[in-house]
């Protein structure tokens, strides 16, 4: 007698365990869907850019020509292309003053590229090479997406070399020598070496904050101490600091200012380099008639 896999309903043939074994055969094979399949497919396709790099080394190891490697290379590709893995849209986050095109055109493949050719790390170093860019990320989503996170650079003062301007960030990163328009509030550093050392600057001048805000410009002379113009860099007074410990000649002036209130009085030049001692010279007055006015923090 034959084993009934279950009662079978009126009208209808009764079934064997054989007969549903193979009738499960039979049907046809459920199709993978949502992330599942693309792993599976991205995984087939990255099976196959594996064996095309094999043959092609092993091509060029036996002395065939060079192109071998790419031939092979851009035919496992163009499998993966036809399984639907090609480049469809990009994301990109913390863009801000980053242009556009340059984002785009830093990546290196256009719209309906094999996405598994994408050299993910090249694009992420033509990324960084972009002045506005301290770093970026690029990742790949399959099947047709690729991310891109971006953080950019800060400026935090104008450059001038050479009677050229540029961005500049505190890292001394040179961001841009094109466009500087919109950034007249910040400070600017003139001559060689000036943005590496913007950073130690500002941190200095921030530590006198009221001060600070009347800093125009400053100039870094033979690349090893600054002169401040402050208020105005063309008119207005020029504080010449020391080459050693510039920051504390820069809080004992500030001192002087709070208590006399130097600033305000006729004078062109301030000169703190020598240590404890404060000479000025009047607007007006030559190089050999400038003269000290304090000492030690005192009046003479």
């Amino acid at each position: 007698m034959r084993r009934l896999i279950g009662r079978a309903k009126p009208g209808k043939k009764e079934t064997t365990r054989a007969e549903a074994h193979r009738a499960r055969k039979a049907r046809p094979p459920k199709k993978e869907s949502g992330l599942r399949y693309w792993l599976v497919r991205g995984g087939i396709a990255a099976s196959l850019l594996a064996v095309a790099g094999a043959g092609g080394t092993y091509a060029v190891l036996k002395g065939y020509p060079g192109e071998a490697l790419d031939a092979a290379r851009n035919g496992a590709l163009g499998l993966t292309a036809s399984a639907g893995l090609t480049l469809q849209r990009v994301t990109v986050e913390g863009r801000l003053r980053t242009p556009r095109a340059d984002v785009f055109a830093a990546l290196g493949a256009s719209q309906g590229a094999p996405i598994l050719g994408i050299d993910l790390e090249a694009a992420r170093d033509r990324l960084e090479s972009i002045g506005w860019v301290r770093s970026a990320v690029v990742e790949r989503r399959l099947p047709d997406l690729v991310h891109i996170q971006l953080s950019e650079r800060a400026p935090v003062a104008i450059w001038q070399n050479k009677g050229r301007f540029a961005l500049v960030d505190t890292d001394g990163a040179v961001i841009n020598r094109s466009d500087i328009g919109g950034w007249s509030h910040l400070p600017i550093v003139v001559g060689d070496g000036a943005p590496a050392r913007t950073r130690d600057l500002l941190a200095m001048l921030k530590s006198e904050k009221l001060l600070a805000e009347r800093v125009r410009a400053a100039v870094l002379v033979g690349k090893r101490r600054w002169n401040l113009f402050i208020d105005d860099a063309q008119k207005g007074v020029e504080i010449r600091l020391p080459d050693e410990h510039p920051e504390k000649a820069w809080a004992w002036f500030a001192s002087l200012q709070r208590d006399h209130n130097i600033l305000s009085r006729d004078v062109s030049i301030i000169d703190l380099r020598t240590p404890d001692r404060l000479v000025v010279r009047l607007v007006n007055e030559t190089d050999e008639e400038k003269r000290p006015v304090l000492k030690g923090g005192e009046d003479t």
